[in-house]
């Protein structure tokens, strides 16, 4: 038993290789970089594809807008003053109740992802230019 603790005493303490904390350090930026890389492609395709559904929905508002008669009541308003000075109360209704709302929805909800994501992507381009110095 003598034996073995005088064998353990007398090894000394492994020594780490001498640029490990520079491959190291080095391999973390790459990582970093790599990982700000994908979060910018990532956002911007996803900047894409919110401008592509923003340009759909504002199709589809124009779509509505004439099937629901929307565009008829709107070109009455322009061109007839005198319908408005007698029914305005009731012309207002109708122009209400044609107006396409849901699709308007649509709209505001797939401006707001092309905002969200514009933002996520100008987010991505600074991080990424501070990791590519």
């Amino acid at each position: 038993m003598k034996e073995l603790a005088h064998i353990f005493h007398t090894l000394s303490e492994p020594q780490p290789p001498k640029n490990l904390v520079n491959r190291i350090m080095v391999s973390i930026v790459r990582a970093r970089r790599r990982q700000a890389l994908q979060a910018l492609g990532l956002s911007g395709l996803a900047g894409l594809l919110s401008l592509a559904a923003l340009a759909e929905a504002v199709r589809y508002v124009f779509t509505e807008a004439y099937l629901s008669g929307f565009t008829e009541y709107m070109h009455l308003l322009l061109t007839d003053r005198a319908l408005l000075s007698n029914a305005w109360q009731q012309f207002i209704w109708s122009l209400a109740e044609s107006l396409p709302a849901n699709s308007l929805v649509l709209v505001c909800a797939t401006l707001g992802a092309l905002v969200w994501s514009l933002s996520r992507l100008m987010s991505n381009v600074q991080s990424y230019r501070l990791l590519a110095r």
